[in-house]
């Protein structure tokens, strides 16, 4: 049995999707369907950042012993919080923390693919978390992050996916998450690469 597990946030969990059916559940029927020996198993939680992700990242590759690992997450660490004056994750802490996690992941898999993160529409970009703190997402930032995702999937070896410029503004719902469109879109871009 091959093992494909996607970590990610509430893109990859299908947040706002109908059914929930992102791309990543699009991923999972595309492969399992053309062959019975694969398992996809989806660990997007929605609001996680790659700070998040480091604290169960090695425990879930332990769990399931990938042998193909997708990343895609970023996004809600570029996230500038207006109590804090600064992006959820700083850029420094998020490189350090994605280097990181490359590093786990190619501890149990030959195959780690980083997918990049989507720009917004900056019209409907800002909310109010669970926490009551108020976030806003901003391209400027969002492509930084992105560049930073890109040099070092590119310096160690992983797959990198840029889908930074890849969905118009009406194929965002919210101004952050996909439409159904959109997710078709992402996973259309991830399908090449599998």
């Amino acid at each position: 049995m091959r093992t494909v597990c996607i970590f990610g946030d509430s893109i990859a969990e299908g947040y706002n999707a109908p059914n929930e059916e992102g791309w990543a559940h699009h991923l999972k029927k595309f492969l399992e369907e053309r062959d019975t020996e694969v398992t996809v198993v989806n660990l997007g939680v929605a609001g996680a950042t790659t700070t998040d992700l480091l604290r169960h990242v090695e425990s879930d590759c332990e769990k399931h012993k990938p042998e193909e690992i997708i990343v895609a997450i970023g996004i809600n660490d570029s996230a500038y919080s207006f109590s804090e004056h600064r992006s959820v994750v700083p850029r420094e802490q998020f490189e350090k923390n994605f280097i990181d996690i490359l590093a786990i992941a190619q501890k149990y898999s030959k195959k780690v693919i980083a997918m990049g993160i989507i720009r917004v529409d900056e019209r409907s970009s800002t909310f109010s978390r669970d926490d009551n703190k108020v976030i806003q997402y901003q391209n400027i930032v969002i492509q930084k992050y992105n560049d930073s995702l890109k040099g070092i999937s590119n310096s160690n070896g992983v797959i990198f996916i840029d889908v930074y410029d890849l969905l118009s503004d009406d194929e965002l719902d919210d101004g952050l998450h996909p439409t159904e469109k959109g997710h078709r879109k992402l996973f259309e871009a991830i399908g090449k690469v599998l």
